[in-house]
């Protein structure tokens, strides 16, 4: 996958070339292409190391980037990810279209709970040390005056309201009523409300139930489908209410429109008190979770994956084939999280001839002509996904239903993470039986 072709490439020097990437860049960052954001960070930095800019066109190309490598947080190798926090995210606080706690969690998920921590741990580290200016006045710190970057805010609002995880009336209190906040620009009070929030999230720990990352549909007792997320047992939202269609952008158009949600930041910044975990939430949290050792086993086997292949989505399908042939369960499963992260599950069924055909000609068996028609002029479909993960689990494998299903279920979780709504209801945790199940059409 590439995107700077070589006419772009002979611009890059010009205003009118830096005009173009802008553009580029604004559309994927607006409709959520985060690979491809990727991958054009990647090529723009190697592109323009060996070029003389004019102070403007890198002015231009510099706020791009930060832009573009915040889009794609959970790709970058951790010292790129730690560096960000670091040196940069100012700039990127007051933008609509990059939601920060967002990119974080996905790169969370890809981790396993046990390990979360210490990356929350360490983010919070280097906000604490970043002399990023947030506001352009200073500002008193224990009766010193400071520069108003975001460490010295986070450490004059740690020393105000405390360093527990603090109700939402304290935190706009602060953000209204205090003589350093009573000053800001508006645009400076959003960029503020918005560190405090990535701060305030960073301060929950993975383990506790307002702090786990994935969400967790389940169907209760009486038969009613809820969702777990954020410490809070709820109902599960009419698929109607956060969708909307977009069409991909720069060199994804000739993909067709998917459904993408853009999170609010508000959905997971406003947590609960923490509590102890009730019966019905630590049995659903268990069995989501599964065997810890296995877990970490295909974790390990995913970071194999991500050093070798890295964003090479041909040479993953490749390794998925093989994997499946040979019956290894854990390097499958693997390669699945993988290929979910880099967002080419959908586009695999779709893309690969012979792997579309031999599912046509699988599936007309199984479920029938019509079904098979559908997925031959539609195979980017959730519930074809669904059915393809269910195959190489279940028939492939030998993996039993509840199992399969509990696989699906973390699948739909990262597919999620990258604004693929349109994925949450693959499967569910039965609360009655006890197992994992796949949602039916």
């Amino acid at each position: 996958m590439s995107i700077l072709n070589a006419e772009l490439i002979e611009q890059l020097n010009t205003t009118t070339g830096a005009s173009q990437i802008k553009t580029l860049g604004e559309e994927l960052i607006s409709n959520f292409e985060y690979r491809a954001g990727y991958v054009l960070a990647r090529e723009l930095k190697a592109a323009l190391s060996s070029l003389s800019l004019t102070p403007e066109v890198e002015a231009v190309y510099n706020d791009l980037l930060i832009r573009l490598e915040f889009l794609a947080l959970n790709y970058w190798p951790d010292r790129t990810f730690y560096q960000l926090f670091s040196n940069n995210l100012s700039p990127v606080l007051a933008d609509v279209d990059l939601l920060i706690i967002e990119r974080i969690t996905a790169r969370l998920i890809e981790s396993h709970v046990l390990d979360r921590d210490s990356i929350r741990q360490q983010i919070l580290r280097y906000l604490r040390q970043n002399q990023n200016l947030l506001t352009k006045n200073y500002i008193d710190v224990n009766g010193k005056n400071v520069a108003g970057t975001i460490a010295n805010w986070l450490t004059d609002y740690q020393g105000k309201v405390s360093d527990e995880a603090i109700s939402q009336i304290a935190r706009t209190r602060y953000l209204a009523q205090d003589k350093n906040t009573k000053t800001l620009s508006a645009e400076e009070k959003l960029k503020l409300t918005r560190l405090i929030e990535v701060f305030e999230f960073l301060k929950l720990s993975s383990t506790t139930p307002e702090g786990y990352e994935q969400d967790i549909i389940f169907i209760d007792r009486d038969g009613k489908t809820k969702i777990f997320a954020h410490g809070i047992i709820s109902d599960l939202l009419p698929e109607s209410n956060f969708q909307r269609i977009i069409k991909p952008a720069g060199s994804q158009a000739d993909q067709p429109a998917v459904k993408i949600t853009k999170p609010m930041a508000t959905e997971i910044v406003s947590a609960p008190p923490r509590k102890q975990l009730g019966t019905t939430e630590q049995e659903i949290l268990t069995a989501y979770q599964g065997d810890v050792a296995w877990q970490q086993k295909v974790l390990r086997d995913q970071d194999w994956l991500e050093k070798k292949f890295k964003a090479d989505v041909l040479a993953l399908r490749q390794e998925l084939i093989t994997a499946v042939q040979r019956k290894n369960i854990v390097r499958t499963i693997a390669v699945l999280r993988r290929s979910a992260t880099l967002n080419d599950l959908p586009n695999f069924i779709r893309a690969d001839e012979k792997l579309n055909k031999f599912l046509t000609a699988v599936w007309a068996k199984q479920y029938g002509k019509a079904l098979a028609d559908e997925f031959r002029f539609q195979p980017s479909q959730p519930k074809f996904v669904r059915l393809f993960i269910r195959y190489i689990l279940e028939q492939r494998l030998d993996l039993s239903t509840s199992d399969a299903a509990r696989v699906g279920l973390q699948l739909s979780n990262i597919l999620v993470g990258l604004g693929r709504k349109e994925y949450n209801k693959m499967a569910y945790f039965d609360l009655a039986s006890r197992t994992f199940k796949w949602f039916a059409d």
